[in-house]
């Protein structure tokens, strides 16, 4: 994500009763941006419940949801930072994870290269506790939307 015809969003306080609501709410802020199809919605469903991505790190339940390119426009990143906690699956243990900070991802049919390299510089983000809690803590979008777009320029280094 490190080119110009990639966008990082970012979404504060983001409301949302469950996992089902919060999935409806990415689709709509992705599909009115013209970033993923009309399916997206289903299809990142029935993937997060074939596939979770949840997972605890330092305390924090993080999740990834993402489907496949098939259903996206254009390469995304959308940072949603919940209001409440909302329960997601444990990716390794399948157990409820109360999850707070989401990165849905979107990525065009030709960019499958893109999408392993993105997640593994996206892991690298999270693992890093100096950037994640620079996210966790930030109340300002274009914050937030600076510090990763930085990140995502220099290669994904932490």
């Amino acid at each position: 994500m490190s080119n110009p015809d990639n966008e990082i969003l970012v979404v504060n306080d983001l409301k949302s009763k469950n996992q089902d609501e919060l999935l409806d709410k990415i689709f709509e802020i992705l599909y009115e941006k013209g970033y993923v199809t009309k399916n997206y919605k289903e299809a990142v469903k029935i993937r997060e419940k074939e596939y979770p991505t949840g997972f605890e790190l330092d305390g924090y339940g993080i999740a990834i949801p993402h489907t496949d390119a098939e259903y996206s426009k254009k390469n995304c990143l959308l940072v949603c930072k919940l209001k409440d906690e909302v329960i997601f699956k444990d990716a390794e243990t399948l157990n409820p994870l109360k999850v707070k900070l989401i990165f849905a991802l979107t990525f065009e049919n030709n960019s499958k290269d893109m999408h392993i390299d993105t997640l593994a510089k996206l892991m690298a983000l999270i693992n890093s506790k100096e950037k994640t809690n620079k996210i966790i803590n930030s109340d300002s979008c274009e914050e937030i939307q600076q510090e990763l777009t930085n990140f995502f320029n220099t290669g994904g280094k932490a």
